[in-house]
């Protein structure tokens, strides 16, 4: 679910203590990205919130092999919202509810933990909710959209990487910076709107949010920050309705538990 939005709405001297301590990664692309090829050495990481361990990044790829374990989750440093026992049981009790296309085509081992917590503990409203996220993940072609953008090989996936390319040639959306626990931060500068194709928009808005999660993964936490800057904002750059409609699903529904806290600048 979206977190409560503390609407932290202020002038940029507000987030001056988190602009301050930021640390910006030294690679630069106009997609803003393709931080999942990065090597580690291209990243400078914070002294504040080292990388995971390499053994559990390996953990990642091992657990969705694994998934009749008890316990396929990855180790990282967000909070427990119950003890471990207790996760762990739910856990394996939403993983033997889904099929074996389902938990393969699973964005990684701990999306059954965060549906878990999303949903307080509800197993048959986590096992509906992970069940529609994991089909929203398929019918969009996430995975496909991402080798597009990183490896285009086809005439389709040259399409796709000349979309999102276009999308992201003013800045108006990219991934940057940490914030002070070490949060990769999705900026979001709505004056900068260079299109209006919904579908597109859209598109672009989920490798970014892809790309935020793989940032904030390095870390070793789940969940990213997002700031959006209102900066010369006018009511003829406002998104449209079905636009923000569809942010707002996205977001709450197909990348559940993946928000840490959004904070909105330099507001009209």
């Amino acid at each position: 679910t979206l977190p409560r939005l503390e609407l932290h709405i202020a002038h940029l001297y507000t987030l001056k203590n988190t602009l301050d301590t930021m640390t910006f990664l030294s690679s630069h692309s106009i997609m803003s990205a393709h931080m999942d090829n990065f090597e580690d050495a291209q990243v400078k990481q914070p002294s504040f919130a080292p990388s995971a361990p390499a053994n559990e990044q390996k953990q990642t790829h091992q657990a969705l092999s694994t998934t009749n374990n008890d316990n396929a989750c990855v180790p990282n440093k967000e909070p427990r919202l119950y003890d471990k026992s207790k996760e762990d049981q739910g856990c394996k009790e939403i993983l033997e509810a889904l099929t074996p296309e389902e938990i393969s085509d699973m964005s990684d081992p701990n999306l059954p933990l965060r549906h878990f917590r999303a949903d307080k503990g509800d197993i048959s409203k986590a096992i509906t909710r992970i069940k529609y996220s994991i089909k929203w993940r398929r019918d969009f072609k996430v995975k496909e959209m991402l080798k597009a953008a990183h490896n285009p090989e086809t005439d389709d996936e040259k399409k796709i990487q000349n979309i999102l390319t276009k999308e992201a040639e003013t800045g108006k959306m990219f991934v940057r910076s940490f914030d002070n626990e070490g949060r990769a931060i999705l900026w979001i500068y709505q004056k900068r709107e260079n299109s209006n194709h919904p579908e597109n928009n859209i598109m672009h808005l989920v490798y970014e949010i892809e790309r935020m999660i793989a940032c904030t993964e390095r870390m070793g936490f789940e969940k990213g920050v997002i700031v959006l800057d209102f900066a010369g904002w006018k009511m003829k750059h406002a998104s449209s309705l079905d636009i923000t409609k569809k942010t707002i699903h996205i977001l709450q529904d197909c990348y559940v538990e993946r928000l840490a806290r959004v904070y909105f600048t330099n507001p009209p």
